[in-house]
């Protein structure tokens, strides 16, 4: 904080002088003012009680000027103002255990600078990056400060009652009031800067914080994507679905149930969607897709197969199962009901076109009332059964890609020689390389890729669900070095290897280098103020905000010279 009397010379006699006009000033003011009112509580933090006035200043000397109440409770600013007030009340209770104060003289000095100190949350976003609609840069150890005229234009000093006029006009307060306010405040700017003044940082902290930064690594990677391998292959019989777990079982029926009805025709589906605003080439590729899909069940291929094949329904991996069809459908479930209305117990329709694209129908008949739960558990149990299988069967084909990789194998080499093995779907000898050729030509098929450049602290290829892979990428020595286990997406299993590592230069270091080191430690300072405060609110045992701030803003809520005076 700027301590003007630690000057020497001229300066300091002229500025001695002006702040000892505005000391006297003042006690002027205090032996003429009104008696305080006494106003309820705004913010109370253990037996500290602040008032509405200390909210109002906020108000009035930080928001964009014409700010209303509702617009100041739709970006936060009303809960922040509260919660910097708060926090505070909490350095002032350390400023006293502290034995921290602050002079007269100190806070003259400040005043006659025109310097207006205020609060505001550690954690939260800085004013201007509020109102901006940002999130960054927040506060942490920064001393936030405000400037209002105080200097006569002409003369270019100091003048008491420019200022006087300012504090009341702007502020809304007595020179009495405001000087107690930035008493406060500047005391509470002291123990921050108390916390955050022990904040050191070293060359060799900061070049690790550069190094891990700056250096890059690219990988190549398949992913074995669950999409896909749900497609291909894994047991969906009644067997596999009854070694489900019953507890998994029993939470999933409870979201279904509600579906099975008694009467319903049960139903399987393959769906050829239309995109979103088809055009006439777009329907008449998935014309020809259905008119395939009818041939290929002719032709003696399972309906589970062709559905898991061919359907752009979530259902394909349960091999087209949808269960009741009823109104629950969709708009075009009128239509679809219809049509499996004249087939018998294992029949299939032919394409029929709606709306939403070209259904294949096959009917299993009605749903008695006895088969309810068993059938619909039974649909669920196989619906967890196909996911289970999806999974593990994507992370046995990465991990076989990397073996085959660690034995010398290019990864483009591996996958074509796991890719055919991979699909296990059942068919006639006769339809079987043309599923498998469709399935190769699905986008979701795994392929050799090459990531982005990445840190350590990012992802080194898009879905990865494991925050240690970057390290572990960068853990590696040499090029083309594989990983030994799959790595976790949030869609697949990956299987990666190291393409190149850019190492950050010492040499590019030392250019930036005071930058760097101050950047670093002042988030050192935020993080060390942010880690104190949590502290002191943790051990408070009371703190209780207006419940004005709590009301919903309305649209005719006032602009900021209209603000409650006394809103407590």
């Amino acid at each position: 904080m700027l301590n003007i009397f630690r000057q020497g010379g001229l300066m300091k006699a002229v500025m001695s002088g002006v702040v000892i006009l505005i000391a006297a000033a003042f006690m002027l003011d205090f032996r003429g003012g009104a008696a305080a009112v006494v106003e309820e509580c705004f913010v109370r933090v253990d037996k500290s009680c602040v008032q509405a006035k200390d909210y109002n200043f906020l108000l009035r000397l930080v928001p964009p000027q014409g700010a209303t109440n509702k617009q100041l409770k739709e970006t936060g600013f009303s809960a922040l103002a509260a919660e910097a007030l708060v926090e505070r009340e909490l350095l002032l209770s350390e400023a006293r255990r502290l034995g921290i104060e602050v002079s007269e003289e100190d806070i003259d000095a400040e005043l006659a600078l025109g310097r207006v100190h205020f609060s505001w949350p550690v954690a939260a976003p800085l004013p201007q990056a509020l109102f901006a609609g940002r999130q960054v840069p927040v506060t942490g150890a920064l001393d936030p400060i405000s400037y209002i005229r105080v200097k006569n234009t002409k003369t270019g000093e100091f003048d008491y009652e420019i200022y006087k006029r300012q504090v009341r006009g702007l502020m809304r307060m007595s020179p009495k009031e405001f000087k107690q306010l930035q008493h406060d405040e500047i005391t509470a700017s002291r123990v921050r800067a108390l916390v955050t003044s022990a904040v050191r940082v070293s060359e060799a902290e900061a070049f690790a914080q550069f190094e891990l930064a700056r250096s890059r690594a690219t990988v190549r990677y398949v992913e074995a994507g669950f999409s896909w391998f749900a497609r291909v292959g894994g047991d969906i019989s009644d067997e596999a679905a009854a070694k489900v777990a019953q507890d998994l079982v029993n939470k999933e029926w409870e979201n279904q149930k509600s579906k099975w009805t008694e009467g319903c025709p049960l139903v399987s589906e393959v769906l050829l969607r239309f995109p979103a605003g088809a055009e006439a080439d777009e329907r008449g590729a998935q014309s020809v897709r259905a008119d395939e899909v009818t041939a290929l069940l002719k032709a003696g291929v399972p309906f589970t197969t062709v559905a898991r094949v061919f359907s752009d329904s979530e259902n394909a991996r349960v091999g087209g199962e949808l269960g009741c069809l009823t109104d629950a459908y969709g708009p075009v479930a009128k239509e679809l009901i219809a049509a499996v209305s004249t087939l018998k117990a294992g029949g299939s329709t032919e394409p029929i076109e709606t709306a939403q694209g070209f259904h294949v129908l096959q009917y299993h008949g009605k749903l008695a009332a006895a088969d309810i739960e068993t059938r619909g558990r039974r649909a669920v149990a196989r619906g967890l059964a196909a996911e289970d299988s999806a999974k593990s069967r994507a992370k046995a084909f990465a991990q076989s890609v990397l073996s085959a990789g660690q034995t010398g194998k290019e990864l483009g080499e591996a996958i074509e020689g796991l890719l055919e093995s991979a699909v296990t779907v059942p068919a006639p000898d006769s339809s079987k390389a043309r599923l498998v050729e469709l399935l190769r030509q699905r986008a979701d098929v795994p392929t050799l890729e090459i990531g982005s450049p990445f840190t350590a602290t990012s992802t080194p290829a898009p879905g990865v669900k494991d925050r240690t892979a970057a390290k572990k990428i960068f853990a590696m020595e040499k090029d083309d070095t594989y990983l030994a286990e799959p790595v976790e997406g949030f869609g697949g299993w990956l299987a990666m290897q190291l393409k190149e590592k850019d190492l950050a230069k010492r040499e590019d270091f030392e250019k930036d280098k005071t930058e760097l080191l101050r950047n670093l430690q002042e988030q050192k300072r935020a993080d060390a103020i942010a880690s104190y405060v949590s502290r002191l609110r943790k051990g408070a045992k009371r703190i209780v905000i207006s419940e004005s701030l709590s009301k919903p803003a309305s649209a005719d809520d006032a602009t900021e010279e209209e603000g409650p005076e006394n809103s407590g």
